[in-house]
């Protein structure tokens, strides 16, 4: 949508489906997130009946314990994991990009899950590996996202593979990917709605009374 349509990206929300699949067959997992840029989020999950949620200020946050279902502070360990994952997010890489706190290196030609791709690798002031973008040769679009992280089924080298793009409001954004865990499928996030500044209501990012 070029330069300045991502700039103009103050706020971003979505809904959809992430399908995680497990040899046990595959579970549906509906999808809210609301992100005011540069560091804000709320994510929230219906997982079995029961709502998760995942909150950043910019600061600090909170999260669903998993085995209490209470809502519970992050920790510093949390919050590195946490500046990671919005180092990696595509809206603000491409915002910043006249005026980068990252270089991109040329890092040779590949292929992910069968299609051809020609590796951009981002890199933090310190050296470190923040990801590495797969552009298509052939028609210049953005192919896949590959990084290492966490996911539900374990941690490692994590693959993005972009299948849909959609229009919001003049900027395109990847609405159907499918990922995948050293190699093998642990998921696909399918979004159904995606609205660029949203009206952001007062609270959202402070912890679930």
């Amino acid at each position: 949508g070029g330069l300045q349509n991502f700039k103009n990206v103050k706020a971003l929300s979505s809904k959809g489906t992430l399908t995680i699949s497990t040899p046990n067959g595959e579970f549906p997992i509906a999808v809210e997130e609301i992100k005011a840029y540069p560091n804000q989020s709320k994510t929230t999950r219906s997982v079995m009946g029961r709502t998760m949620v995942d909150i950043n200020n910019g600061t600090g946050g909170w999260a669903t314990d998993p085995r209490t279902l209470t809502v519970v502070a992050k920790s510093e360990e949390d919050m590195v994991k946490e500046q990671n994952d919005w180092g990696r997010d595509l809206v603000l890489i491409f915002q910043t990009s006249d005026q980068p706190d990252y270089q991109a290196v040329y890092d040779g030609s590949g292929s992910v899950q069968g299609t051809s791709v020609e590796w951009v690798a981002l890199v933090n002031k310190k050296g470190d590996a923040i990801c590495r973008l797969g552009v298509n040769p052939q028609s210049n679009q953005l192919a896949c996202k590959e990084y290492t992280g966490e996911t539900p089924t374990g941690e490692g080298k994590i693959e993005e593979v972009y299948e849909t793009f959609s229009d919001a409001s003049g900027v395109k954004l990847p609405t159907a990917s499918t990922r995948f865990l050293g190699g093998q499928k642990f998921g696909k996030l399918t979004l159904t709605e995606v609205l660029v500044n949203p009206p952001v209501p007062a609270g959202t990012f402070e912890k679930p009374q």
